[in-house]
């Protein structure tokens, strides 16, 4: 009885010793491949985002100094022609609100698409018949 448990421990640790070496794996798995490339995608995607952002916000302020400058220009020559002096002009004052509100406009008609038989219905010249049978009553005679 000792030598069969001997033996079978003696198995069993040759088995458990033979079991136990993992295969080391060199370099990043899959998976970080993929979070990293992710990752530098979206930093890229950000970085664009923001050169474009840049790109119309120095695009919109010029467009606005060129339409100061251009207004200050036209107040300039009217000045030389005798015209009022002014160089810059203020923003009308908002009007007071009236105490009663202008009611909303009515919803526009109903349109669209009419269905065949809908035509029909509105046109004189189509001889009006029975509307369309279920196919039960079509093959009742």
């Amino acid at each position: 009885m000792k030598k069969q448990f001997l033996l079978l421990a003696g198995a069993a640790i040759m088995l458990a010793s033979c079991g136990g070496e993992e295969k080391k794996q060199e370099g990043p798995t899959q998976a970080q491949m993929d979070s990293t490339i992710k990752a530098t995608m979206e930093e890229h995607d950000r970085m664009e985002k923001a050169k474009a952002d840049s790109t119309i916000a120095a695009q919109a302020k010029a467009q606005a100094d060129s339409m100061e400058k251009a207004k200050e220009m036209e107040a300039a020559e009217a000045a030389k022609k005798g015209g009022k002096k002014t160089t810059k002009t203020k923003a009308p004052a908002p009007a007071k609100a009236d105490p009663k509100p202008t009611p909303p406009p009515p919803p526009p008609p109903v349109s669209g698409a009419k269905a065949h038989a809908d035509q029909n219905k509105d046109n004189p010249n189509v001889e009006k018949k029975g509307g369309a049978k279920r196919f039960s009553d079509q093959n009742a005679k």
